[in-house]
């Protein structure tokens, strides 16, 4: 007698989205538990639907007070979504009984990491007398600003669920050998790299500069690897976002002369395979989505447990800080937030100035994922036909209303206008861009 391979399949399924066992599943005798009200917006915080249903099943076995299934359920929704687990436990510690979202609530006082930023700069304008330009240096000086970002690490740590290891073996693919500097396994997108359109209309036209507020900030959240468990697996594979670190792939053909590819011009020049950060992958999975291109060919992958909860405190707290300088114009805060995330990111590999903390795959995770960001200001503006000039260091060259179209404003991720200037292209024969700029790093 054949076996239904589809009901057992289906009944799998059924159990990693139930958390329930899978002779419960089959029988048809799960538990149906009265549906309670989130104290939270469980759709803005789960990353997929799956966790925000375990999340919701998890509340109603709360409320029932039945062991078994808030086991379960704990247990399915800590490998699905842990930062969801964690703002639900957080909760529940503050409230006894779940209650209803309510938008006029006042927020929250300033926690002991916000206090700790705004003592530090408290200190240094007391200690330079009033001047803020000396503490404005003061605050920027290497040693100082990465001992102050260690120390709001861990204050945005305490109670957390998840360890934070800080020298565990790696695959050698991160080794001290590798780095950019001799020549990385890992691709890395080149700091002068520039893409400039090579049929561009004639005439006169006006152009505007955009880049995004401080996108490594904004790359702080992405998903990074726990501890040990990143391992190398042979063979062709599909892209799995929840596990993915780094894959080896063929890039595929990029007939786009009016958008760069997600992996540059090392799309155009590379062939065969190449070590990309999982940034890469889902950047290409949002072209072939658009039908831009097809799926990259995965070789090889470098899995492990992924999560975006390690650094989210870290960062909430950076992002309030700097959303007080710009509401309060404080130059010297604004300055002082920049610091801490950029030498925080700078120094967690393989560096001598920073001995707390040996991450180089966070590192080349978060680096990529800020170029990420960026790139995929360029896709929206492509597919709602904007015209690319380049795409540089700078920034975003475009032709076009492009406020209708991208979101722009001072917080980090958006957009924001650097700058405008007029161009001709009636001469222009894309051997050479329309207009030149310094390289550099953005922000």
């Amino acid at each position: 007698m054949p076996k239904d391979h589809a009901r057992k399949d289906a009944n799998r399924r059924r159990r990693r989205r139930t958390a329930a066992s899978y002779t419960s599943v089959n029988a048809k005798t799960l538990h149906r538990h009265p549906t309670v009200e989130s104290p939270i917006r469980l759709a803005e915080l789960s990353t997929t639907r799956e966790s925000a249903e375990l999340a919701a099943h998890l509340l109603a076995a709360r409320a029932a007070q039945c062991a078994p299934c808030q086991t379960s359920l704990t247990a399915a929704l800590q490998h699905t979504d842990a930062a969801l687990l964690d703002a639900l436990d957080h909760q529940q510690r503050d409230r006894s009984e779940p209650q209803p979202w309510d938008g006029s609530q006042q927020p929250a006082p300033p926690d002991a990491a916000t206090e700790f930023l705004h003592r530090r700069l408290a200190e240094a304008l007391e200690e330079s007398g009033g001047d803020r330009d000396a503490a404005r240096a003061a605050l920027e000086r290497t040693k100082t600003v990465i001992a102050d970002a260690m120390r709001l690490l861990q204050l945005t740590r305490v109670g957390a669920r998840l360890p934070l290891i800080c020298y565990p073996p790696l695959p050698h693919l991160f080794d001290r050998a590798h780095q950019p500097a001799d020549g990385s396994l890992v691709w890395q997108r080149p700091k002068r790299e520039q893409h400039w359109q090579q049929q561009l209309p004639p005439g006169q036209h006006e152009v505007a500069v955009l880049d995004v507020n401080a996108p490594y900030l904004a790359a702080l959240n992405t998903a990074l690897p726990l501890s040990t468990s990143t391992v190398i697996v042979e063979g062709p594979h599909r892209y799995d976002r929840r596990r993915t670190v780094m894959a080896q792939i063929t890039a595929p053909a990029w007939p786009h002369n009016g958008l760069p590819s997600p992996l540059g011009r090392a799309a155009l020049e590379d062939t065969g395979p190449m070590w990309v950060p999982a940034a890469v992958l889902r950047a290409y999975e949002h072209a072939a989505a658009a039908g831009l291109c097809k799926r990259p060919q995965i070789h090889a992958v470098c899995e492990g447990s992924m999560t975006d909860v390690l650094l989210r405190g870290f960062a909430r707290v950076l992002r309030q800080a700097r959303r007080t300088a710009l509401d309060t114009q404080d130059e010297v805060l604004l300055a002082y937030v920049r610091a801490i995330y950029m030498k925080f990111i700078a120094t967690m590999g393989h560096s001598h100035l920073n001995r707390e903390l040996d991450r180089p795959d966070w590192q080349l995770l978060i680096w990529q994922q800020a170029d990420t960001i960026r790139w995929m200001t360029a896709l929206k503006a492509h597919r709602a036909g904007l015209t690319i000039v380049r795409f540089d260091s700078e920034g975003l060259h475009v032709i076009g209303d492009w406020r209708t179209v991208l979101a722009s404003g001072d917080d980090a991720g958006r957009v924001r206008l650097v700058r405008h200037y007029l161009a001709n292209f009636a001469d222009q024969d894309g051997e050479n861009p329309p207009n030149n700029t310094p390289p550099g790093r953005p922000g």
